[in-house]
């Protein structure tokens, strides 16, 4: 069936909210290491830098809440390191990559604290 042009235009409105989210690699408990999964986002993530030039590539990590806050942030700054070194192998300059890390401070699904969550060992990805 051939759709007509109201029927498109969402289905591209969408596609362009989409676009522009936050790209998320996300890791496993206690861990910096990039799983296949986190790599191929971080690939999908260097062609959209390739297409849009952005001025400024931010990564940002977050844990969950399970362990002392001070290691948290530790392992978060480990896991930017991770994504940081996987973007400058991938061929973005080092220039453009900016950092933060929050450790547990800005959880994406808020749990008790000493709560593993999947979803909250993340490092995301924003163009600027």
């Amino acid at each position: 069936a051939i759709r007509n042009l109201a029927e498109a235009t969402p289905i591209k409105a969408q596609a362009a909210v989409a676009q522009l989210a936050p790209y998320i690699v996300f890791f496993d408990f206690d861990s910096a290491v990039l799983t296949h999964a986190a790599s191929a986002t971080i690939d999908t993530a260097t062609a959209a830098a390739e297409k849009r030039h952005p001025s400024k590539i931010l990564i940002t990590g977050h844990t969950d809440s399970a362990g002392a806050s001070a290691y948290n942030i530790a392992l978060s700054q480990r896991r930017v390191d991770s994504v940081l070194k996987a973007f400058v192998k991938n061929g973005i300059s080092r220039s453009i990559l900016s950092n933060s890390r929050h450790g547990e401070e800005r959880p994406r699904v808020a749990r008790p604290d000493g709560t593993r969550e999947d979803q909250n060992r993340r490092v995301e990805i924003t163009f600027q």
